[in-house]
């Protein structure tokens, strides 16, 4: 009987980090399918079906917010995780807004990624913004870890 596996998307267009992502995904277990764009992964058809959407912030002609945008608007919700080099206010008010599930900080470590993917598969127990703005919960300590990265 074959498993079927977590397909989770990955849009970076930073070519290294992209395969880095790739290949630690696959080592954990999960399905990586990688975009080197924004636009190679809107364009993707038949679109495949993702259990989760990572995206860069900065991709170029697009941003990560404006692919959260229009996802959200094509298909039911994927959970999205947010991933930047550069942690600016006005970008992690912009996760809360758009509704992802984490938000990293690059670099980030295997397992705030692992555990922020396995956040996008339970039920959220706090609002998102209070994953992204770092006002955790008590009851959830996993939280302020994927926020903060190593």
């Amino acid at each position: 009987m074959m498993e079927n596996k977590i397909q989770i998307a990955v849009v970076d267009d930073e070519p290294s980090f992209l395969r880095a992502l790739e290949r630690l995904l696959s080592a954990a277990s999960f399905q990586p399918l990688t975009y080197p764009s924004a636009e190679s992964f809107l364009k993707e058809s038949p679109r495949p079906h993702i259990d989760c959407l990572i995206l860069d912030i900065r991709l170029g002609t697009m941003t990560g917010f404006d692919v959260a945008r229009q996802v959200a608007a094509e298909f039911s919700r994927v959970p999205i995780i947010f991933m930047t080099a550069h942690d600016e206010p006005r970008a992690r008010a912009l996760a809360a807004e758009v509704g992802c599930v984490a938000y990293l900080r690059k670099p980030f470590s295997a397992q705030a990624l692992v555990e922020a993917i396995g956040q996008s598969k339970s039920p959220p127990s706090v609002p998102p913004a209070a994953a992204i703005i770092g006002q955790p919960h008590e009851s959830d300590p996993i939280l302020p870890r994927v926020r903060s990265g190593p």
